[in-house]
């Protein structure tokens, strides 16, 4: 379900601009419904393999070989990623470190948790 919220602590400035948001998040939740219908009039045994195919349309796939930084190129990357590309990835990534390289991965990483 889509959640029509506003997420700013500035309040909206007039009603005009409220109207306007209201309206473009009703339209999102109406459009998303009518996906949501479209997938359940499906055949039963068509609705897995539609949602598979959009899900890996949708997905930003395998990062691009990097042109300039490393690390820029990956932080590209993980914006438009999924969260289960940025697990499977993560995950295929660590296992690949060596064991000092995971023990300096899990030390970054739980020093920032502790922040």
């Amino acid at each position: 379900m889509i959640a029509i919220t506003q997420f700013t602590a500035e309040p909206f400035s007039d009603l005009a601009e409220w109207n306007q948001w209201f309206t473009e998040n009703i339209d999102r939740h109406d459009k998303a419904k009518a996906a949501a219908m479209a997938i359940h009039d499906c055949a039963p045994e068509d609705r897995i393999p539609v949602l598979e195919f959009l899900t890996d349309f949708y997905s930003a796939g395998a990062p691009i070989p990097a042109f300039g930084s490393v690390m820029a190129e990956a932080t590209d990357w993980a914006a438009y990623a999924r969260p289960v590309e940025h697990k499977a990835y993560c995950l295929a990534c660590f296992n690949r470190l060596s064991v000092r390289d995971q023990n300096a991965f899990l030390a970054y990483v739980q020093e920032r948790s502790a922040a």
